[in-house]
Order: structure tokens, then sequence, then C-alpha cells
């Protein structure tokens, strides 16, 4: 789901919101769903913005690897459907912002990503 909210001066915010396939989908339904994601960045281009919902990933905690997409306080390992988002996030230029801050454990596989200049347009 896609919302876009007029702010003032042809400025918009929008909000992505999103299921990802889970690990047992098929490499094609996860590369459709990353496909369709990516058709929605593009389509906000310019837009302040947020994805936000269940990505079914895990991306683990090297910021060193991903420095701009992960930042210090990620927790586990990554899979592969966290590669995938790792990935994604890289080619839209997109953080992850549950590994951004310092959280209790059990808030940190929540996930929304977002663009990191958000506010500065």
């Amino acid at each position: 789901m896609t919302a876009q909210v007029p702010l003032s001066n042809d400025v918009h915010f929008t909000l992505i919101s999103v299921y990802a396939p889970t690990m047992q989908r098929s490499p094609n339904e996860k590369e459709s769903f990353y496909e369709k994601l990516g058709e929605c960045i593009v389509k906000a281009k310019g837009d302040s913005m947020i994805v936000l919902g269940d990505f079914n990933a895990h991306v683990g905690k090297d910021w060193q690897s991903w420095p701009t997409v992960i930042g210090k306080h990620g927790v586990g390992k990554t899979n592969s459907n966290g590669l995938m988002l790792l990935e994604f996030c890289t080619r839209f230029q997109l953080s992850i912002m549950g590994t951004m801050f310092q959280l209790k454990n059990h808030l940190k596989n929540t996930c929304s990503i977002c663009d990191p200049n958000i506010g500065t347009k």
C-alpha cells in the first residue's frame, strides 16, 4: 500500500507499507516483490519517504559491510531474505532504521526503511 501526502510547495511525503514474502516462498516471488517495491520507490522519487512493514528478513549486525544501510545496533546473522533487503536498500540508498538506534532486543526485529535524507528535502 502506498499513501502520498501533500505537504507544501509541491513537496510530498510518501508512506509505503509492505509484507514481504517469507523464507518459504520461491525466489521468483521474492524478486517480483522487490521489483514492484522498486517501482513504488521510483514513482515517489523526490518525496520524503518511509517504507515500513514486515520484510521477513534478518539483516544481521555487519554494519561495516553495509555502512549506509544498517547501523551498529543490528542483531543476529543475515539470512537470504536479509541479503536481498540489504542489496535493495543499497540500490535505492535507503537505511534500515531499526539498526540505527539502541533499542531493547525485542524491538530490534521491527523494521522500517527510509530515505536517510528524510527531513532535509
